[in-house]
């Protein structure tokens, strides 16, 4: 499934309701004139906008829960088909229940809560923002259209909605992100014989965080131990952090391994910003056709002269629980 474009509609269907609820909350602040209310009477407005926001938050949390757990069922089908058609032989490639894969939509956590408890927690804060813009408006008697223009932003200066539409967007992001590498891991769990491990594949570009780029090409059995050169803790998997872009994808058993008298299948292939590269290119190997200007953009300069002069590897940007570490940390830890 394309990730991207999945995340986009289920963006604009969040988006479509939060602009219903803009027009609701504008509708009901025009209808009085808000620096002529008594205070008893501010408190109820306030209250029953805080409902009405509620109620909206309440549907986003509805409409995209439905949305993950299709998105989690389709995503393990499409494992399961990857799977079939990497080994290229008559091996039965199980995946997840659909029950199973319902519950892992609505119980995932996102970044340590459910989504369900995120959009409960957008909710209390659109309704903070908005309260109190509107107490700031009233106390500074202004107009109606102004305390509106605090809420639905005015000349380029962002409103209450704006910052609200900009917090739902990144957290449909990571939802969606999460949910699919969920159900991707859950389907390479039901499949030992065939899977040994996992390993993260970062974005190849200059947007990556620091994070995915030590975390680029680390690899974990399927405990979600090391393996090989990595030292890096599994912590959970992708994402890694808001906006991450990074996926967990299947080391698979050799042929010989699984005791197949038949050649191995050839590496494939995968995009980067320089066009198709190796599907299991690292960001080091990455980093290896950068020039000096550009490894100093992507890593900073201190950073990239410690990595050049292999004082550091990628690793060794983070500390050994995942966390990144400044350059001065780097320094004191590392150059003698």
């Amino acid at each position: 499934m394309n990730l991207l474009r999945f995340g986009a509609g289920v963006r604009a269907k969040v988006l479509a309701i939060l602009q219903r609820m803009e027009v609701d909350l504008t509708a009901r602040l025009v209808s009085d004139q808000l620096t002529d209310l008594a205070q008893g009477r501010a408190a109820s407005l306030l209250k029953e906008t805080s409902g009405i926001i509620g109620d909206y938050y309440a549907e986003i949390d509805n409409v995209t829960r439905a949305k993950m757990g299709g998105l989690a069922k389709v995503e393990a089908a499409a494992v399961r088909g990857a799977l079939k058609q990497a080994i290229k032989v008559a091996l039965d490639v199980a995946m997840p229940t659909p029950n199973v894969l319902a519950t892992l939509a609505s119980d995932a956590l996102i970044h340590g809560a459910p989504s369900a408890a995120w959009w409960e927690r957008q909710a209390g804060d659109t309704t903070f923002r908005f309260s109190n813009e509107v107490r700031q408006g009233i106390a500074q008697a202004e107009t109606n259209s102004q305390i509106v223009a605090r809420i639905i932003g005015k000349n380029g200066a962002p409103g209450v909605m704006d910052i609200s539409r900009t917090s739902a967007s990144r957290l449909v992001q990571a939802s969606v992100q999460t949910v699919a590498n969920e159900a991707r891991t859950m389907t390479f769990q039901q499949n030992k014989d065939i899977v040994d491990g996992l390993q993260q594949i970062s974005t190849l570009d200059g947007h990556t965080s620091d994070i995915c780029i030590a975390y680029s090409g680390a690899m974990w059995d399927m405990n979600y131990e090391p393996m090989g050169e990595t030292t890096l803790p599994y912590n959970g998997g992708c994402p890694r952090h808001w906006g991450c872009r990074s996926l967990m994808v299947p080391v698979t058993k050799s042929f010989k391994d699984m005791g197949i008298d038949l050649p191995e299948f050839p590496m494939s292939t995968r995009a980067s910003r320089d066009g198709q590269v190796g599907a299991n290119m690292t960001f080091k190997e990455w980093l290896a056709g950068r020039t000096d200007a550009q490894l100093d953009q992507q890593l900073g300069k201190g950073r990239a002269q410690l990595y050049r002069d292999g004082t550091i590897t990628l690793q060794q940007l983070l500390d050994q629980s995942g966390n990144p570490l400044s350059l001065a940390q780097l320094l004191a830890k590392y150059e003698s």
